[in-house]
């Protein structure tokens, strides 16, 4: 969806996406292909990374029919957050300074936080110039006017931002993320800081800045050489290694020469050490769980209230959840935890009679 489909025709493309759907049948863990696919989809949507709006919606409607509604639910509601939000924009661009509030063109997407997948790191609040707060609070009150009630929460993490470098000869152009922006108006300000004084005065945490900091040093058009000495940002970081800690401190290379005159610095992926993994390993498989767990209880209370007055013995009902569950391969172990769980919950009970058989409490 990012570039496989780049210059293709439409018959190729049809013809790859029934292919993907054909492999999808395959799966023996839809769930995990779901999730997966969730998180994918967002990140290339915000970013607007996708080749075609249109290929997205064609892969989650064959889907849509091959899983369900409920399958590609989320995914729906993306896609219906972009049409809101192209209209919501078009009212916007339709003011009086037509979209470019204190002379700054301002591009917001409105997005429902239920549906995406958003790093919560990308939530924090950023201390912000005066003139970027004006464009803020300028879409704040046009979209809260019209929709009384609800509530906006800045993901300024997500966001880009075309930097002009008026100090240059050829005022070079680069398209950032505002947390680059911020930093190089700091060092603009203080000539010369520590990374952990730039995120105190930022306000957002040092491991975002840590990431950030190098698009700065290491992107090939700030540094075309990769050495210290010669990019845009000089420092007395680990150049080797290319790592950055909170002592490092930065200042801004005035006498920097760009090779293009407009380029993209976005932040380049560090390396997560081995315990960060496993943290994010911990994670993920807690939030699988869950998600199984949730479709297991949801399977035997529907087939539960479906044998009302009929007994159930607990082999049938564990054989008979297993055959239903098709997203992903319940064990057995797993059918009985949420199980117990259901009798915790006053939705079935054990049979006063035969304890090896359960009852649906209506």
């Amino acid at each position: 969806m990012k570039s496989g489909f780049k210059g293709k025709s439409e018959e190729e493309v049809e013809n790859k996406i029934n292919e993907i759907i054909d492999l999808f049948k395959c799966l023996n863990v839809k769930l995990t292909f779901q999730i997966e696919s969730n998180k994918k989809l967002s990140d290339r949507l915000i970013k607007g990374s996708s080749v075609s709006i249109n290929h997205e919606k064609k892969f989650i409607s064959k889907l849509r029919q091959e899983s369900g509604l409920n399958y590609v639910s989320k995914m729906s509601q993306m896609m219906n957050d972009l049409d809101k939000n192209k209209n919501e924009i078009d009212e916007y661009k339709a003011l009086a300074h037509r979209g470019v509030p204190n002379g700054i063109k301002f591009n917001v997407q409105v997005i429902s936080q239920s549906a995406w997948e958003i790093n919560k790191k990308s939530m924090e609040k950023i201390e912000i110039p005066k003139f970027l707060s004006a464009c803020v609070a300028d879409f704040e009150n046009f979209y809260l006017n019209k929709h009384s009630g609800q509530k906006l929460i800045w993901c300024f993490g997500l966001s880009k931002i075309d930097i002009q470098y008026l100090c240059f000869k050829n005022k070079n152009i680069s398209t950032s993320t505002l947390p680059h922006f911020l930093a190089l108006l700091q060092l603009e300000k203080y000539q010369s800081l520590t990374l952990s004084k730039i995120a105190e005065l930022l306000g957002i945490h040092i491991d975002t800045i840590l990431t950030d900091i190098s698009g700065l040093v290491y992107n090939p058009s700030f540094n075309p050489q990769g050495q210290k000495e010669k990019g845009l940002i000089l420092g007395n970081f680990d150049d080797e290694k290319k790592e950055f800690k909170e002592t490092d401190e930065i200042s801004f290379n005035k006498n920097f020469s760009f090779v293009r005159q407009k380029f993209q610095t976005l932040p380049l992926i560090l390396k997560k050490s081995a315990a960060e993994e496993k943290k994010i390993e911990l994670e993920e498989a807690q939030i699988t769980k869950r998600y199984q767990d949730n479709i297991l209880q949801a399977t035997l209370t529907r087939i539960m209230k479906s044998r009302i007055g009929q007994e159930t013995t607990h082999v049938w009902l564990i054989n008979e959840a297993s055959k239903q569950i098709d997203l992903f391969r319940a064990q057995p172990q797993q059918i009985k935890e949420n199980i117990e769980k259901l009798i915790e919950k006053n939705i079935m009970k054990r049979n006063e009679k035969d304890r090896t058989c359960y009852e649906y409490i209506a």
